[in-house]
């Protein structure tokens, strides 16, 4: 009994916390089915990233500018869908600096290719994604100076 109420206490706690970060508190959103979890990540963005949170529909979304060793600047957008964590986010580099028409490893619906799907785990963090995104943006960025050779990571058959 005191577990459950303890639980609840936390669970309230985050839901106010997303709120007053401007997400909607109420309905069939992950962030509000699994508080503690978008309060983690978002926590783990503001910390580690200059990343900015918003919602959009019923996705979550953090757009970063990222700049390589190159100088090249990459906006990106990870965005979460109402499945999350149970499934991926989706990456999109919304505006480069470079012409990205041309590099490997992107689906037809624009998004990153980052890993195998099979790869995917629920527990692994938008952190996480956004620093497989950032090795994509360097990859992309080495791919289209050395003539498209060779992409210049680990790759897997699609």
């Amino acid at each position: 009994m005191f577990g459950d109420l303890f639980i609840d206490k936390e669970k309230e706690k985050c839901l106010q916390a997303l709120s007053e970060c401007g997400l909607p508190a109420t309905g069939s959103y992950w962030w509000v089915l699994y508080p503690k979890r978008a309060v983690d990540e978002i926590y783990r963005m503001h910390e580690n990233t200059n990343a900015v949170v918003f919602c959009e529909e019923r996705k979550l979304i953090w757009e970063e500018v990222i700049t390589n060793e190159f100088d090249s600047r990459f906006l990106i957008a990870i965005e979460t869908d109402p499945r999350f964590p149970f499934t991926q986010p989706s990456v999109y580099v919304k505006e480069s600096d470079i012409d990205l028409k041309d590099v490997k490893h992107k689906y037809d619906n624009g998004s990153l290719c980052l890993f195998t799907p099979s790869a995917y785990s629920s527990k692994m963090t938008i952190l996480q994604i956004r620093n497989l995104a950032c090795a994509w943006c360097f990859c992309a960025d080495v791919y289209l100076r050395t003539d498209k050779e060779e992409w210049p990571a680990a790759e897997a058959g699609h």
